[in-house]
């Protein structure tokens, strides 16, 4: 199965911080300048979601990040990324270590570390 959003679970959790933080559909219409309030309502019965951008907004005004407003259908999706430690992952050869040479010695040159 293809991950994505589950738009349902993704309304509910818009729902949950909004109560949360005492906001109405109505308040939410207008912070984010929505023509109709039936948009919102539409986001938390789960028949559509928030663009990106509404949701980056949504989570600054609900004080989240918007990894907490959406619920995707994968089991848990965190938990199914491989767990890698950076360093191993960002020299695994020689061409990122190249990159990464330069744009340090550009940053030095440069002044800016």
């Amino acid at each position: 199965m293809i991950p994505a959003i589950d738009k349902k679970r993704t309304g509910d959790r818009i729902r949950y911080f909004m109560e949360k933080r005492g906001l109405s559909p109505a308040d939410i219409q207008a912070y984010l300048g929505l023509s109709c309030v039936q948009t919102v309502y539409r986001w938390l019965d789960g028949t559509n979601i928030p663009s990106v951008d509404n949701l980056y907004a949504l989570g600054c005004l609900l004080q989240t990040d918007m990894d907490d407003l959406i619920a995707g259908n994968a089991q848990d999706s965190r938990s199914a990324r491989p767990v890698r430690d950076w360093r191993s992952w960002l020299f695994t050869d020689g061409y990122r270590r190249r990159v990464l040479t330069y744009c340090a010695a550009l940053c030095v040159g440069s002044g800016a570390a």
